[in-house]
């Protein structure tokens, strides 16, 4: 590049995320770029699952408390829970939502990845402030998960304790 000024951290974080939408389904194994005093370096691990991969296949989360399961960021980028500024947020937490339901959104180089609801439940808590930096597959927000019944665990008897 030719452009002498220097880059925020926000951009550079987002140029990183392009470069690593572009290797995805790649055979490129490492990469290391060098620009304006900023260096990359990207590896990929090749071979098998380790246990500290991200968990995609439905397990809880890191509390060990079964009936939770984290949204992840589908990317690296800039978090946002609102699909504009001047816009309420997508949903609050202790609001039901449904599997597939769009909860946040990720934004990397003007492109914008949502954020989906892995399982039907009740949003227990966001994990990441609006505005935050979060890296690829890291746990945005925690989704409190429903029974059989339709019911999040525990909703009976606190909806028997808010009758009056």
């Amino acid at each position: 590049m030719t452009d002498s000024k220097p880059r925020s951290l926000h951009d550079t974080v987002s140029a990183v995320g392009g470069l690593l939408r572009l290797l995805q389904g790649s055979t490129v194994s490492s990469l290391h770029l060098e620009d304006q005093g900023v260096s990359v370096h990207i590896e990929r691990r090749m071979g098998p699952v380790t246990e500290d991969a991200p968990a995609e296949s439905g397990l809880p989360d890191e509390t060990g408390d079964a009936s939770l399961m984290p949204a992840i960021a589908p990317a690296v980028g800039v978090f946002h829970t609102c699909p504009a500024p001047d816009e309420a947020p997508f949903i609050q937490p202790g609001e039901r939502v449904t599997a597939g339901q769009q909860i946040g959104l990720v934004e990397a180089m003007k492109m914008f990845t949502p954020v989906l609801c892995p399982v039907a439940g009740v949003l227990q808590e966001v994990l990441v402030a609006d505005g935050q930096i979060v890296e690829y597959e890291q746990p945005v927000a925690l989704v409190k998960v429903e029974t059989a019944q339709g019911d999040p665990p525990g909703a009976a008897r606190r909806n028997r304790e808010q009758t009056p």
